[in-house]
């Protein structure tokens, strides 16, 4: 007798089903860092949905990238706005602080594409700090 109520090809049919529900897309995004230090980089890309006041920011994807340069990653996002944070985590904590050089803009994704991004870390206060 099965004790189980269920079969396990309906189970991995059901898990397959939820991992396919996302409708995010790889966009390839592409540009050069330049930083005051020669720690890894931190990004964090934001999804932006509403406007203004209204605007509201998820968390979306976070990359390391090793040094200061050129770079070309591949980031499944949903939406065609997007914020790009980027850190020169020297601690390794995952946060901004102080003494740290950090950036962020705001870009539109174009094609599946954001291109020719280009982020000039510099030491200044930390957005949390700043609210």
């Amino acid at each position: 007798m099965n004790a189980y109520p269920f079969s396990i090809p309906a189970v991995l049919l059901s898990l397959a089903a939820v991992a396919g529900c996302g409708s995010s897309r790889d966009v390839e995004v592409t540009g050069e860092i330049q930083s005051v230090s020669g720690s890894s980089i931190r990004l964090e890309f934001f999804e932006v949905t509403g406007e203004g006041a209204d605007a509201v920011r998820e968390s979306a994807y976070v990359a390391t990238v090793l040094e200061p340069g050129a770079f070309d990653l591949m980031v499944p996002l949903e939406g065609d706005k997007v914020v790009i944070y980027a850190l020169a985590d020297a601690d390794s904590n995952d946060q901004c602080d102080e003494g740290e050089a950090w950036t962020e803009l705001e870009a539109d994704v174009k094609d599946d594409k954001i291109e020719g991004i280009s982020l000039e870390l510099v030491v200044a206060e930390c957005p949390a700090a700043a609210e």
